[in-house]
Parts: C-alpha cells; sequence; structure tokens
C-alpha cells in the first residue's frame, strides 16, 4: 500500500534508527536558519549500508594501504629498458619509509 508516496511496508532495520533521529544531522552541516527536511543525512545511511554487509567496521578498522591487491609485470622483450624504468617508478610509488 502506498500513501503519500512512501510505501507502507516494515521498516528496514537499518534505517529504523535513523528515521527515529538517533542519527541527527549535524548542524554545521546546514545553512544558517535553515532546517534540513531529513532527521539524518543520506550519505551517512548510505555509508551505513555499505558497511553493514560486513558486520559494520568503523572507517578506521581497515586501511587503505592494508590491503594487498594482485599486480601485473610488464614484460616487453624489445624495449627492457622501459620494464626496468615501469619496475622502478612501482618500486618508488608502492615502497613507503
Amino acid at each position: 500500500m502506498v500513501e503519500s508516496g512512501r510505501t507502507s511496508a516494515s521498516p528496514c532495520p537499518l534505517k529504523t534508527p535513523y528515521w527515529a533521529g538517533e542519527y541527527p544531522v549535524h548542524q554545521d552541516a546546514v545553512t544558517a536558519g535553515e532546517r534540513y527536511p531529513l532527521p539524518f543525512h543520506p550519505l551517512e545511511l548510505g555509508e551505513e549500508a555499505l558497511r553493514s554487509p560486513f558486520g559494520r567496521p568503523e572507517p578506521s578498522d581497515v586501511g587503505p594501504f592494508g590491503v594487498r591487491l594482485r599486480g601485473y609485470r610488464l614484460t616487453d622483450p624489445a624495449h627492457p629498458e622501459e620494464v626496468t624504468r615501469h619496475d622502478a617508478d612501482l618500486r618508488k610509488t608502492t615502497c613507503r619509509a
């Protein structure tokens, strides 16, 4: 059933605390004198929705440099100097002090 453009189905448990006002919009994010139209900021709900399948880790749980990604090796028998340069550049960007 649809009432006023909203579905009257059971609310998603993820959204319930946001609609209940448990995560209000910070006043500094609102222009002076204006009232924010939602009881929460949609980006905060979206971030929580993205985290929820992973057991709701906080952003600080996984650092961007803590995840190893597979790479590739450049090989070109016709231009071995390019391979050497590429490998050196790759080491400079991936090695941190």
